[in-house]
């Protein structure tokens, strides 16, 4: 929240945009796409994701989105496709305004079909302390999606085939 004066001297707060990013890694596959989701295990309660986070001071938009992708799936060799687009959304509990820009990734065609990632203080990431142990379910979903993902994060999914077409 930021607090501004102004000339008659009253506070007026305005709320931040927080900015986020979120990755489709998609991998292509006879017949059609494939996008890359993953659940948290022992909490299915969360539901299904993909890997979304939060930009920092000192990294693009892009960076940012590869940084989340190997932390939520351990890959770190993706090739980026394109910036997707932006959308402004409120934050589900708090209402807070949170901006998200969607980036598109293409993965190898060859990697397994599910797998598991432990977060580890080595991953990088700043947060490693309290994301140490734990553990994404990965897996790969044919497009259409017949499962929903959590909070809106499969707003820009429909432009997907068009765009890899």
């Amino acid at each position: 929240m930021v607090r501004l004066r102004v000339a008659d001297q009253q506070v007026v707060s305005m709320a931040l945009i927080r900015p986020r990013v979120a990755a489709y890694v998609v991998r292509r596959i006879v017949g059609g796409i494939e996008l890359l989701v993953f659940d948290l295990e022992g909490l299915p309660e969360i539901g299904t994701q993909v890997p979304v986070g939060d930009i920092r001071s000192t990294e693009s938009r892009k960076e940012a989105a590869l940084r989340e992708v190997k932390a939520a799936t351990g890959l770190d060799i993706v090739r980026a496709v394109t910036e997707l687009g932006i959308i402004e959304t409120p934050h589900p509990l708090s209402g807070q305004p949170r901006q998200t820009s969607y980036w598109v990734f293409e993965a190898a065609d060859d990697l397994p079909s599910t797998w598991r990632h432990v977060v580890a203080s080595d991953d990088g990431a700043d947060e490693a302390d309290e994301d140490d142990g734990i553990v994404f379910l990965c897996r790969w979903e044919s497009l259409p999606l017949t499962v929903a993902l959590v909070d809106q994060q499969g707003a820009l999914l429909a432009q997907l085939p068009l765009l890899l077409a």
